[in-house]
């Protein structure tokens, strides 16, 4: 999730045949395809009781806001576009996998993925909260392959096991 970068140097210096990544490689000699979408949501600790019954967008300046810029769409939306132009956050981190252990620590809120933070939703240590008049943006993850391995008999058996409406041919 947090490591798009390096994976996508990797799958163009031939080190790793197949990347997923939240980030798309649009470059000659690859295949890009669609691979999942997820559900942001914004969470925190249960100790956070002030919200449990919604925030607005604008409310959303006036929390302790863990922030980690990632683009959550192919058409370049991030989550810094839910706030006020050039607002300044508090706490700024570069691994998106890092921000549970802080929110179950009890500090501050933060947009994940459904997928990185439903076991923790299910076990109690964090909880969402819901939005109110805004929603927020999915997450899309892509599987990218260099052109001359996707005939790969295994890699092409695995992009065929997508299904169809998460295909783009």
């Amino acid at each position: 999730m947090d490591h798009s970068g390096p994976l996508l140097r990797m799958l163009q210096d031939g080190t790793v045949d197949v990347a997923f990544s939240y980030v798309p490689l649009k470059k000659s000699g690859f295949i890009c395809k669609p691979f999942m979408s997820d559900e942001l949501l914004l969470v925190t600790s249960p100790v956070h009781q002030e919200y449990m019954d919604g925030i607005t967008q604008n409310q959303l300046s006036e929390i302790g806001y863990l922030y980690c810029d990632f683009m959550v769409h192919d058409n370049g939306t991030f989550i810094r576009d839910l706030f006020p132009k050039n607002f300044s956050f508090s706490f700024e981190i570069d691994k998106l996998t890092h921000l549970p252990h802080y929110l179950i620590e009890g500090i501050g809120y933060t947009f994940l993925p459904r997928s990185l933070v439903q076991s923790y939703l299910d076990n109690g240590s964090l909880v969402s909260i819901p939005l109110k008049g805004f929603e927020a943006p999915e997450v899309q993850s892509f599987v990218i392959v260099p052109e001359n391995k996707a005939e790969v008999l295994s890699i092409d058996r695995f992009l065929h096991e997508l299904p169809e409406e998460e295909r783009i041919e």
